[in-house]
């Protein structure tokens, strides 16, 4: 019966996790409230409070699970494949994704949100581990010979990361400027360094 209960329990809390990112993509995270995302998930405010006390925590899952999906594409790295192959299709991936999806602006908000209140900030200092992850796969990749690094492993996964942010955005501003374009852009910067 435990078993039951706690998987219930987990089924229960994603529909609520659910709720939420369907209000945050709806109405923003601002003007998503707790009573909007139990009405949502189709249970109880209590219910909700239950699983996720504040938005806070509603945050911190979300920063949590974008580092179990990040960690598992920089996971790919580590494949017997040539390393600027396997990055090549990883910045496709990644650019095509962030300018498709809803969830990126949730990201935005998140930082943005951070900057205003101090506890967000401080979930985001402690969980979103984009930046570590990569940094320790270029490491490896260097301790293991298979690519040089001039600028060094956190300055070159900083300027790849920002590369890849900055194109994508552009693509969302820009209607002349392409995922292709976006794509083909950051692969020039990570051209230049990683040899």
């Amino acid at each position: 019966m435990p078993i039951q209960s706690n998987e219930k329990n987990q089924q229960r809390r994603q529909l609520i996790f659910d709720a939420a990112i369907k209000c945050f993509k709806s109405n923003g995270l601002q003007k998503a409230s707790m009573r909007n995302i139990a009405s949502e998930a189709g249970v109880s405010l209590g219910n909700v409070y239950q699983y996720f006390p504040d938005k806070a925590a509603l945050i911190k899952h979300f920063i949590i699970e974008t580092n179990a999906e990040v960690t598992q594409i920089y996971d790919e790295l580590d494949s017997l494949l040539p390393f600027k192959l396997v990055m090549k299709e990883i910045i496709k991936g990644y650019i095509t994704e962030i300018t498709e999806e809803d969830e990126t602006a949730i990201i935005y908000e998140i930082f943005v949100e951070g900057l205003r209140n101090p506890a967000v900030m401080a979930i985001i200092r402690e969980h979103y581990l984009e930046e570590q992850v990569f940094t320790e796969k270029l490491q490896q990749a260097v301790d293991k010979k298979r690519i040089k690094l001039p600028a060094g492993a956190q300055a070159t996964a900083r300027t790849v990361l920002a590369t890849i942010e900055s194109n994508a955005l552009s693509v969302a501003i820009n209607e002349d400027f392409t995922v292709k374009q976006a794509i083909n852009d950051t692969w020039k910067v990570v051209d230049l360094l990683i040899v």
